[in-house]
């Protein structure tokens, strides 16, 4: 028993120990594991809704180079143009056909390709109406480390006392009155020349993107580029000066002394052909997880008359559309159908530039005048004869109709140019297209069959659907 008695002795105070023990430490509570985050299901259509203006760009350039169909062979161009010092590279040609985009995305590509550009950031200059070179200048030649040619000043006028400040952009604006305008001041008299800028630039890489140099008025300006251009060339800078414009030549865009021409790479950007329209539809079509029925696509062909910018615009317009009627519940196939095209092409008039739409209804304010600018746009030939145009027009109306007063009355009105003896064609490209859009929008089913069967009667190509 004396045993026993030493045990349970000995195990109540082992348990006394314990408890102390346990009362003395702290409590170890359970740790909490941080809330999960909710988890979001993104659905098909949140990813489409997300993507789709970076794929399908209408209101600015294009911004991914997998989207930029049909310029391989350009860009090879400039990249040729670009192993040489002190080349220049002038890319024009019609509004809408992608040159703004080109520049930039060539430009960005190749900076990182190319040894001799690594570790460069293109610059990039929207030339405005009203700029001078001392505008352009102030703007480029900071980010490049010359800041001591030009600077601009601002003047405030408050109750007949000014105060002015130094800054490289800024405006000089009079307090007492509404109108606002720029001035700028060089550091250095007289002028800054185009030799002062090259010496500043001794030593500098750089790649200059000036676009819509078509803008410049100012005379001044436009001797001051070439002759800088040719101030570049002979110093063989590691400077390129990349020109983009609307023009139909080089010469139309910028003047150059002919002995830089052997160092001046011109990139003519001409409108898409047909299989490249149809390819920035697919492609788009499929980064952004839709299907498409053929016919789709073929009327997107047809109605952007090699014009990306309209490529572009149709595309949104049918995939907004198509994204409606899923938010609405009325579609879940993720296939764009034919059917969905004439919602687009509302769309697309809806948003396109005003000017446009003004020139149209300049057009369609005689039945003949819209007649005649229609089988302009819709024919396939371009620029197309006053007997081509006749042939037209007599097919569609059954009689034989006097078009010269017509034809001319849309040439004192600037919407048509006579690029020769005969020859009628738009003055703006882009026209072609939106007389397309906007005649077909806007003309009954049963009467649009009618003209495209008779149209094609003459061009033998199947009628639009």
């Amino acid at each position: 028993m004396g045993s026993v008695h030493l045990f349970l002795q000995a195990a109540r105070k082992r348990w006394a120990r314990l408890k102390w023990r346990f009362r003395r430490a702290p409590m170890l509570k359970p740790r909490l594991a941080l809330p999960e985050p909710p988890i979001k299901t993104t659905s098909v259509r949140d990813l489409i809704e997300r993507d789709l203006p970076l794929v399908f760009t209408p209101r600015s350039p294009v911004r991914e180079i997998r989207f930029l169909q049909g310029r391989d062979d350009l860009i090879e161009d400039i990249r040729g143009a670009l192993y040489h010092l002190g080349s220049a590279i002038v890319i024009y040609g019609e509004r809408g056909v992608g040159k703004t985009s080109l520049a930039r995305l060539a430009s960005e590509k190749l900076c990182k390709e190319m040894s001799s550009l690594q570790g460069i950031e293109p610059i990039y200059y929207s030339v405005s109406e009203g700029d001078t070179f001392l505008h352009i200048l102030g703007a480029i030649l900071p980010r490049l480390g010359v800041e001591k040619i030009v600077t601009k000043v601002q003047t405030t006028s408050t109750s007949g006392e000014k105060s002015r400040v130094n800054l490289y952009l800024a405006e000089l604006e009079d307090k007492t009155h509404t109108e606002t305008t720029m001035a700028a001041k060089p550091l250095v008299e007289p002028l800054p020349s185009p030799q002062v800028v090259v010496d500043h630039l001794k030593g500098k890489r750089a790649l200059i993107i000036l676009d819509d140099y078509e803008r410049i008025t100012d005379a001044e300006t436009r001797r001051f580029f070439p002759e800088l251009i040719k101030k570049i060339s002979d110093n063989q800078l590691a400077v390129t000066l990349i020109v983009v414009g609307i023009g139909d030549s080089t010469h139309d865009l910028i003047r150059v002394h002919p002995s830089v021409e052997r160092n001046l790479t011109a990139i003519h950007v001409p409108r898409l052909s047909n299989e490249q329209i149809r390819q920035i539809a697919v492609k788009g079509f499929a980064a952004l997880r839709l299907k498409y029925e053929p016919e789709a696509v073929e009327q997107i062909v047809r109605y952007s008359a090699n014009f990306p910018f309209y490529t572009h615009r149709l595309c949104e317009g049918i995939v907004r559309a198509y994204m409606e009627q899923a938010r609405n519940g009325q579609r879940h196939d993720w296939t764009i159908r034919a059917s969905d095209v004439p919602a687009a092409i509302r769309e697309a008039i809806r948003n396109s530039p005003p000017t446009l739409i003004e020139t149209y209804d300049l057009i369609k304010a005689t039945e003949r005048a819209l007649q005649v600018a229609y089988i302009i746009a819709a024919a396939p030939e371009e620029p197309i004869a006053r007997a081509r145009i006749q042939e037209y027009l007599t097919a569609w109306s059954g009689e034989d109709k006097e078009i010269d007063h017509t034809l001319k009355k849309l040439v004192d009105l600037g919407v048509l140019k006579r690029p020769d003896t005969g020859q009628y064609c738009f003055c703006d490209p882009l026209q072609r297209a939106y007389v397309i859009l906007r005649f077909r929008a806007d003309t009954p089913a049963e009467q649009l069959a009618r003209v495209d069967a008779a149209l094609a009667g003459v061009t033998g190509r199947p009628r639009p659907a």
